[in-house]
């Protein structure tokens, strides 16, 4: 879509296709026998069924306002399989007094390309027209998976505005198992057309991780509502066989098609009829909202304990705001070495958690500790980071208070997740896959705030990496909503900490990532062990560094990935 620091859309068209959608002659095969008598293709058929022109699916009853809606399909799914939820949506709306015609282009292979929109847009419209709509009817526009990428971007520079290169501006957009690019929400936020976004809660393919990424930068924001569709897949806002990919990656759903389509048309008619202006409209999907709003909080709420480059904190190594961070090594590093800010490597923002874990690992009964934290780069070379002068400890109060700094830093899942994550597919984890944690020790906390002189004894860090990443699981699985945690329970994979893996070269630590291996215990049921490392080295020097897992990967585990192989569809 639109990342920080993005590549080309052709680029972008081409991963997600990859992720999403491949085996153009299964979604041939998707077709099968749809047709109803309110659905009209301007179109002769190929051999194999396929309609080489439009889908225009008309409205039930022609009283009402008339209103035209644009369909853009996902990648590899033939526009004809978006005819039953269509059709749901025509009749919801026309329950709301709203004559909806709807229409979805033909496209070949893998769908509709960024150079066909406009000429696949204005067919459709053509068509619509053809099949009665009039021509000053209010036009909306909505895309599916890929769609939805092509689609938003036709509208902000096609639809909207004095550069429009369409009659009408767009009267508002509906994006379905696809979300606003990063780009459009931050640094700050910038899309002019009401936009509504509908997740699927068990979509495979754009997880709903992603979703509350929208929801979270979208917040207070009426014209863009974010809408969980429970129990819902990414393969159901459309109908038929899935194509190989989206087989291969979607999960489960727990609710019919028909359920299914008939809560992604009640949102969808709701938000037409809102930014019609139309008398009681917006109570249900209000409803909707303030029920993702809740589904939403426990995963916004684990990404700002991460420390999130997507969310909160975009100030990191790897962040959309690196730049922030200080870079150049001064010729005097001892200067900057003593300071608490400006540190070379530092950066301005940091992991709450790995505050957090400062404070519980330096407890001490009568001491107040406040911790604090920055992210940092471990991996520049020669930097301070390496040393243990950093870890400042400063005792207040005749040692009844003690401020200690924490160091950290993200790693973001590999080169090729990290590819699909910076080009915003959706596909992959949107958390860290850990966080690298350079932590005060307990005898030096005890030395400073009680003027005591302890003996470095590495039995007081055993297992600390593994005991903390257990509370970041615990803490996924009991804020997650009943029904998630329930589901998980059932069908997830288990995460299980292994004991922390002792190295004592401060290389071999920065290059041992925080490790997922599946196994099966002795009932033969599958798990996976998470392995920390945790480096000695410089214990003497008052640092333990660690690989924690976070609170966000625990829950995006729990949600969707850990589900995979239990729960495909």
């Amino acid at each position: 879509m639109g990342p920080a620091k993005s590549g080309s859309l052709a680029a972008f068209t081409f991963v997600i296709c990859f992720t999403q959608c491949s085996g153009i002659r299964t979604a041939q095969r998707a077709i099968g026998n749809i047709g109803s008598d309110n659905a009209t293709f301007v179109a002769e058929q190929e051999p194999v069924g396929t309609v080489k022109k439009s889908l225009i699916v008309k409205p039930p009853k022609e009283s009402g306002k008339q209103v035209g809606l644009v369909l853009l399909g996902g990648a590899m799914i033939i526009h004809t399989t978006y005819e039953p939820m269509l059709k749901k949506l025509t009749e919801v709306a026309a329950s709301k007094g709203i004559s909806l015609y709807t229409g979805s282009p033909w496209h070949i292979g893998t769908g509709t390309m960024p150079f066909e929109v406009k000429k696949h847009v204005r067919n459709v419209i053509k068509d619509m027209y053809a099949a009665g709509l009039p021509r000053d009817a209010p036009m909306f526009y909505g895309g599916h998976s890929q769609g939805s990428v092509f689609i938003q971007e036709f509208v902000k520079d096609e639809a909207w505005g004095n550069s429009r290169t369409i009659p009408h501006e767009a009267a508002g957009q509906i994006l379905m198992g696809g979300f606003l690019a990063r780009k459009s929400l931050t640094p700050e936020f910038d899309y002019p057309v009401p936009t509504l976004t509908l997740a699927g809660e068990l979509d495979g393919l754009a997880r709903v991780t992603r979703m509350a990424e929208s929801a979270y930068h979208q917040r207070g924001r009426d014209d863009f509502p974010v809408v969980v569709l429970r129990g819902v897949n990414h393969m159901q806002f459309a109908s038929g066989e899935p194509p190989i990919n989206v087989k291969k990656n979607d999960l489960a759903a727990e609710v019919d098609e028909a359920k299914a389509h008939g809560l992604i048309a009640e949102a969808s008619a709701d938000f037409i009829a809102l930014q019609l202006g139309m008398s009681s409209a917006g109570a249900k999907l209000k409803a909707r909202v303030k029920e993702t709003a809740k589904f939403m909080k426990p995963i916004i709420e684990a990404y700002e304990l991460e420390g999130s480059r997507h969310f909160n904190m975009p100030a990191q190594i790897g962040g959309p705001e690196e730049k922030k961070c200080v870079k150049d090594l001064t010729k005097d590093p001892t200067a900057v070495l003593t300071a608490r800010h400006g540190l070379p490597g530092s950066c301005p923002d940091s992991s709450p958690w790995v505050a957090e874990t400062q404070k519980q690992l330096s407890s001490l009964p009568g001491v107040t500790i406040v911790s604090t934290n920055k992210y940092a780069n471990f991996n520049a070379g020669k930097n301070p980071f390496d040393s243990s002068v950093p870890f400042e400890a400063f005792a207040k109060e005749n040692g009844k208070v003690l401020e200690i700094s924490s160091f950290s830093q993200c790693y973001w899942n590999g080169f090729v997740d990290d590819m699909y994550d910076r080009m915003d597919t959706g596909f992959t984890f949107t958390s860290a896959q850990e966080i690298g944690a350079k932590l005060y020790t307990k005898r030096c906390t005890q030395n400073d705030a009680r003027n005591e002189s302890v003996e470095a004894d590495n039995k007081l860090n055993d297992n600390i990496c593994a005991a903390r990443n257990r509370q970041a699981y615990k803490w996924a699985l009991t804020h997650a909503l009943p029904h998630t945690a329930d589901r998980f329970k059932k069908f997830g994979l288990e995460l299980v900490m292994a004991d922390d893996m002792r190295l004592a070269k401060k290389d071999s630590w920065k290059r041992t990532r925080l490790g997922f291996h599946e196994q099966k215990n002795g009932d033969d049921k599958p798990f996976v062990s998470v392995a920390a490392s945790v480096n000695l080295k410089r214990i003497e020097q008052c640092s333990i560094s660690c690989k924690l897992l976070s609170p966000a990967r625990a829950l995006e585990w729990i949600l969707v990935d850990g589900l995979r192989k239990l729960m495909p569809i």
